[in-house]
């Protein structure tokens, strides 16, 4: 399942839910005034807001349509407040609310929603219902505010930026003219105080330049203009904006001012101190401009419940109040109108109008029906009966579907969905464990997605299910108690494993570079996974190694096969861990997944496994009917399998019963999106079902299908309850993903917009429970559409003689109630073996046989020619030889020809290698070579170092003591009198050159009877060294100041017999001190 696509839907239906600012003043604060709102209710009527004063035709009541083509492009429908569609008249029912302008920005880019093309459609439509019209161009490619005013990209290296804002002008209102849009009013930029067009420090009065030389231009045909600024700190600052518009030299009269506004709680006090600065500014300069709100926006619904459309009507209509005076007409332009489904606009995510539209008429002192006809409450925004487990549906037997068939369903995230106490319920609405109901409906299997550590470094989970092994292992205890089978699915990752994304284990990291650690890693975590699951006492029927592997893994991007070099190294780790299925559970089949049905990447991939010797059964598909996949596409995935002996497993597929969102996380599969030829109901599910298993069931290799998550639904219903369903998801996993996936997962999947996208499953609408945990009776499918037909899985292995494979395995179904011939395939060089199948046991789903094919013509393999045989020296660890085997001068191949075998090749002696033929070759030969011990190599032996001096192995070899290593801080060490070296005695005949140096531990050491010398500053500045005990009666040597510098009454005992002899060997040029003592 494709987890990254949530991302680029997320957009299109978080509208509904409010949890991102989908405007362009992404900045803006629209609940902060909720210590005023909070206690405002009541009505909307002309007796709580009567006519304002002073307000006016002139009065800029004024509607931002900028997101107006993107919601046509959504399939956007709007409806008043009786709920009559007037997605056809909006522009005639905005105006008669009250609203006499609509707004559009525009920006440079031609691609961007805020594009001029789509601005002219607003614009035109607005035109014909007679209202006024006003365009904020942004000369910039993107939004821009007071603190980020970005040239466009191609305007970047143009020497006169002022020249090219003003062509781009003229062209605009070319543009206009041309399409008969008739402009009233021009805005110059947005938030401009101090750095239009990029200018700003000691260049920011070419920004007021070039305005004024753009006014010019839109003045000359008759369009009024704006500048746009952000709010000042102060209300009293707006007098240095007019003053610096005001300037003579500039040679223009502006005919508004517009300020975006960001609401706080003194907004209103701050626009009517602001409007009478304004004032006075105006009146002092002669000037007639009129100052009006050019961007503001309230929230008519937020998290804390205080916001509603009273409070919304009434900060407009205080805020219209507080801007309108007998010498400013003053306005505003309301940031989001359209915006179906955002919590500020004027429309809820069905369309219908709220109530506080009509505020802007109220205003004007009109008359006004904006009574709402109530509905009966969304249940998916609420929660509650959806209708969807009353649906009934048509169920038809297919009659090839034997009842062995796989019909399965992935559960991976029930275990933390019942730790976040989601219930299920049967069709005699009682509550049930979930498996009991699945088996007690025809499930047979279960697919359990494993995850290596799913958890970050605070022990926080990353969400998905949170499908750690223990998880697994819940749900797989439960389902043997029900008889049924498992599918561990590998993803080989701590998360999702998808073609977006293949990330590798945090623990596995610091070996991504080494194929050989990576390779056994696969090996050892697969083995050890499959062990657990074993302990469960559930029957293991399948295991899947990787997930949607199609692009890759673990980490590793093959371009779906084609770059050779990453296909290899990938198949290389799929190939160990299929040999861990083949030790650990070898009557387990193996499937690899691809998702999209692309026939051509489908046998690039397959041809690549081939090659590199992959073993495996099934090939694995994802059937998604919304996502481009047919009855055709499976068709042509079961031929291309059976070219290559293998069978197709369905291994993720399902079907939406709606559209509608039910836990507040957007469904990846809405109206926007949707593809396929099924209706979107319970009744759709199963015709999916029914013809995604007709069409597994007409080809002898299709086995079933495994439905994806049926049982992931939301833990609270009602996407309103989005809130408490992202808290759960980040304490136990419910959602897709958790905060706790921040920093392994890509940033690009988990945000929308610098917004978490992660809380509920995004795949509620394709269950076949309800979002109350009802059974739907798609769920019946698995029961009512089988046959009583007994079909069963036969796997062959095609060996040779001596049982080395040939070819990979012979797959087929088969009647287990019949005796039936089978017609093997054709090895070249091998006699077909006939077969009948027999007896087949019932109870066995699925059957392994061998099948032993004869060598037509074998050669004899002992009378080749080996070569590069050589002798080598031991090490410690077995050696292998890089041979060369040839027969009439042709070099066979290894594996293939031959294969070799070792013995007695790591200690020292006489090694044996064994080739035996294979294949066209039978017969053995056998070569020998010789390990020995190297002169000078060195071993280390009980924490102790030892050279070689004499390599011979026959007892009388001898070794050199050169560091005691891991002993140096004991106090007592004895030098022994032989080691063993591969079982071969060396005797130790020499302590070498400063072993002891100045060692400050030992105070005994006691010498072994072979020592014959003792090297030069051996025991020097051994202070603490107070006994050295010699056994050997044939020291012959000891080197300069070999005892010098010892503990100062130090006695060296030796054998009596060497007394004499010995004293004077110490007391030449050996660093003896007086109180030294030497006696026997």
């Amino acid at each position: 399942m494709i987890k990254g696509k949530i991302t680029s839907l997320f957009l299109a239906s978080i509208m509904a839910l409010g949890t991102i600012n989908t405007s362009y003043i992404a900045h803006a604060n629209t609940t902060s005034e909720v210590s005023r709102i909070s206690n405002i209710s009541g009505t909307i009527t002309t007796n709580k807001y009567p006519k304002i004063s002073n307000i006016s035709e002139n009065t800029i009541l004024g509607a931002d349509f900028s997101n107006y083509q993107q919601d046509l492009i959504w399939g956007k429908t709007y409806k008043d407040y009786k709920n009559n569609d007037i997605s056809d008249t909006l522009f005639d029912f905005v105006k008669s609310q009250g609203i006499n302008t609509i707004s559009v920005k525009v920006s440079t880019d031609d691609e961007s929603i805020i594009s001029l093309e789509n601005a002219i459609k607003t614009l035109k439509e607005a035109q014909k219902s007679g209202l006024k019209t006003n365009m904020v161009l942004l000369y910039s490619d993107e939004m821009t505010y007071g603190n980020k005013q970005d040239l466009p990209k191609t305007w970047v290296n143009e020497n006169d930026i002022t020249t090219k804002a003003c062509d781009y002008t003229k062209n605009v209102l070319e543009q206009l003219e041309k399409a008969d849009v008739k402009l009233d009013i021009l805005t110059i930029g947005n938030e401009v105080n101090y750095n239009f067009l990029g200018y700003e420090g000691e260049s920011a009065y070419k920004g007021w330049e070039a305005m004024a030389k753009i006014a010019s231009i839109a003045q000359e045909k008759g369009i009024k203009v704006s500048a746009s600024i952000f709010q000042e700190k102060t209300p009293e600052d707006i007098k240095w904006v007019l003053q610096k518009l005001n300037e003579d030299y500039l040679g223009v009269d502006f005919d508004y001012i517009g300020v975006n506004i960001y609401p706080t709680d003194n907004t209103v006090s701050y626009i009517n101190d602001m409007r009478k600065a304004f004032e006075e500014e105006e009146k002092s300069s002669g000037k007639n401009t009129q100052l009006y709100i050019s961007s503001i926006k309230y929230a008519r619904q937020d998290d804390e419940g205080s916001a509603s459309i009273y409070s919304q009507a009434n900060s407009i209509y205080e805020l219209l109040e507080a801007g309108i005076s007998e010498n400013n007409a003053g306005g505003l332009v309301y940031t989001d109108a359209e915006n179906v489904g955002s919590w500020t606009s004027f429309f809820d995510e069905d369309g219908k109008a709220v109530q506080s539209l009509s505020i802007f008429a109220l205003a004007k002192g009109l008359s006004i029906d904006n009574e709402v006809e109530e509905e009966a409450k969304d249940p998916y925004e609420y929660g509650g009966e959806s209708g969807l487990k009353e649906q009934e549906v048509a169920i038809k037997r297919i009659n090839e579907l034997s009842s062995d068939a796989i019909r399965g369903v992935d559960v991976s995230s029930y275990t933390v969905l019942k730790k976040a106490g989601v219930k299920y319920y049967n069709f005699n609405g009682e509550e049930e464990s979930l498996i009991k109901i699945l088996a007690d409906n025809g499930v047979n299997y279960i697919r359990i997605r494993v995850w290596n550590d799913p958890y970050n470094e605070k022990g926080e989970t990353y969400g998905g299910g949170a499908c750690d092994i223990e998880s697994g292992l819940e749900i797989a205890r439960e389902a043997a108690k029900y008889n049924m089978k498992l599918l561990v699915d590998f993803h080989y990752s701590d998360f999702w494993a998808d073609p977006q994304n293949q990330v590798i284990p945090k623990a596995w990291k610091k070996d991504a570079n080494d194929q050989e650690k990576m390779a056994q890693h696969v090996y050892g975590y697969t083995k050890e996974v499959i062990e657990k699951f074993q302990e469960t006492g559930i029957e293991i029927g399948m295991v899947q190694v990787g997930n949607e592997i199609t692009k890759g893994m673990l980490g590793i991007s093959t371009d779906s096969g084609k770059n050779v070099e990453n296909s290899k190294i990938v198949n290389k780790y799929l190939a160990k861990g299929c040999q861990a299925v083949r030790d650990i559970a070898p009557n387990a089949l193996i499937a690899l997944h691809l998702e999209t049905q692309n026939i051509d990447k489908y046998r690039t991939i397959m041809n690549g496994w081939e090659r590199d010797n992959v073993d495996y059964d099934i090939l694995g598909t994802s059937h998604y009917a919304y996502w481009w996949n047919t009855t055709g596409t499976l068709e042509k995935v079961l031929e291309l399998a059976q070219e290559y002996g293998k069978f197709v497993t369905v291994l993720e597929t399902a079907w939406v019963n709606t559209t509608k969102d039910a836990d507040g996380t957007p469904n990846n599969i809405s109206d926007n999106n949707l593809m396929g030829d099924y209706s979107v109901s319970v009744q759709g599910q199963v015709d999916m079902l029914t013809g995604l298993y007709q069409t597994l069931s007409k080809y002898n290799n299709g086995l079933g299908a495994f439905y994806w998550e049926p049982a992931w639904i939301p833990v609270k219903a009602g996407w309103s309850n989005w809130k408490y369903n992202k808290e759960i998801a980040d304490i136990y996993g419910t959602g897709w993903a958790s905060k706790g996936a921040v920093g392994y997962y890509p940033d690009d999947t988990l945000y929308y917009e610098g917004n978490p996208s992660w809380g509920g499953s995004s795949w509620d609408n394709q269950t076949l429970f309800d979002m109350n945990g009802h059974a739907l009776q798609s769920l019946k499918f698995y029961k009512q559409s089988v046959t009583k037909k007994k079909e069963k899985i036969l796997v062959v292995r095609i060996l040779d003689e001596y049982g080395n494979k040939l070819r990979s395995n012979y797959l087929t179904k088969i009647d287990g109630r019949s005796i039936k011939s089978i017609t093997l395939p054709e090895v070249e060089g091998y006699i077909t073996p006939e077969y009948k199948i027999s007896d087949i046991s019932s109870e066995d789903d699925v059957n392994f046989i061998d099948a032993v094919y004869e060598s037509v013509n074998k050669k004899d393999i002992s009378s080749a020619t080996v070569s590069n045989i050589k002798d080598n020296f031991y090490t410690g660890k077995a050696h292998t030889q890089d041979i060369a085997v040839r027969i009439n001068e042709k070099t066979l191949e290894k594996d293939k020809d031959y294969t070799v075998k070792y013995s007695n090749n790591k200690e020292v002696g006489t090694a044996t290698v064994t080739i035996t033929g294979k294949g066209n070759y039978t017969g053995t030969i056998k070569k020998q070579f010789k390990i020995s011990i190297a002169k000078s190599s060195s071993y280390t032996i009980n924490g102790m170092k030892y050279k070689v001096t004499n390599a011979k192995i026959d007892g009388t070899g001898t070794v050199e003591l050169v560091s005691i290593g891991g002993n140096s801080k004991k106090s007592t060490i004895v030098v022994p009198n032989t080691i063993k070296i591969s079982n071969k005695t060396f005797r130790v005949s020499s302590i070498g050159s400063k072993v002891f140096r100045k060692n400050t531990y030992v105070k005994k050491v006691v010498l072994g009877k072979y020592i014959t010398n003792i090297g030069q500053e051996s025991f020097y500045g051994c202070n603490q060294l107070k006994t050295i005990e010699i056994k050997s009666t044939n020291l012959k040597s000891v080197g300069k100041n070999a005892i010098a510098k010892m503990y100062k009454k130090a006695y060296i005992k030796v054998p009596s017999s060497k007394l004499k002899t010995y004293k004077n060997l110490f007391k030449k040029s050996t660093g003896w001190q007086n109180g030294y003592i030497i006696k026997r």
